[in-house]
This record gives structure tokens, C-alpha cells and sequence, in this order.
């Protein structure tokens, strides 16, 4: 919450907005189904390159496509401009 809060107020100071970018932004999302969480995807903080954990074990049916799952993950990181 501070480093959000942070590059956000970061914007606003003239000269100085474009360089708070190399800030660390910690990535977790939740895939939910009924109530029910299927698996997470979280981006592992403190690594020279972006490396990301998908861990769908709770989703042992497989209601959600494995493709999709991937889709979703190459999706994500390259709408973060990495």
C-alpha cells in the first residue's frame, strides 16, 4: 500500500513523475469459482527478471482450461510493459 500511494503521488512533482517506475509493484491475483479458489498467481518480488508462480493444485477438476491460464499470465505481463 505505501509504494502504490507513493507512485502515485510521484506523478504529480514536475521533472521527477517518469522515474518512479523502477519501483517494485507486487503482483497477486486470485482465481475464484463459485466461492471456491481454483489457484493464484503471484509475481515473486527481489529476482533480476519478472519470474511468476501459478499454482492451481486446488483446482484438481480442472474447470479452468490450462491454455487460458497461460494466456492469462503472458496477457498480464506484457500489459505491464516488462
Amino acid at each position: 500500500m505505501p509504494i502504490a500511494i507513493f507512485r502515485r503521488a510521484i506523478g504529480f512533482v514536475p521533472y521527477v513523475g517518469g522515474y518512479a517506475d523502477w519501483l517494485p509493484i507486487p503482483y497477486h491475483f486470485v482465481f475464484t469459482a463459485n466461492g471456491r479458489q481454483l489457484g493464484t498467481h503471484r509475481r515473486q518480488l527481489g529476482k533480476f527478471r519478472d519470474v511468476y508462480t501459478l499454482d492451481f493444485s486446488d483446482d484438481a477438476a480442472r474447470t479452468l482450461d490450462r491454455r487460458l491460464i497461460l494466456a492469462l499470465a503472458v496477457g498480464m505481463d506484457a500489459l505491464q510493459a516488462r
